[in-house]
């Protein structure tokens, strides 16, 4: 004797043969044309605004280099402290 086991209450029994009209897509195809190309726009429009918002080039490789002057060496003023031609000012104190 076999035992039959009893399906539990509100549980579907899932048909053992299906027409190939009966079962529908969960999407339609269109819906999912519609995202994907939203998605490849979404994409398009992010790396156009990166591209033409980007910093100016920096490189200096396409530039002829400018030479630069080289200044004159500088001057040191001469030593003063053995010139006896510096006159000293002093000031008169004041008087009572």
């Amino acid at each position: 004797m076999s035992k039959q086991r009893a399906a539990p209450t509100g549980a579907k029994r899932t048909p053992t043969r299906r027409s190939p009209t009966a079962w529908k897509p969960p999407r339609d195809r269109r819906r999912i044309l519609e995202a994907i190309g939203a998605a490849v726009g979404v994409v398009v429009v992010t790396v156009a605004a990166i591209w033409i918002l980007k910093p100016p080039d920096d490189s200096t490789s396409n530039q002829v280099p400018v030479e630069q002057p080289v200044p004159p060496p500088a001057v040191t003023p001469a030593d003063t402290s053995s010139d006896t031609s510096a006159t000293t000012i002093t000031t008169p104190a004041a008087q009572p």
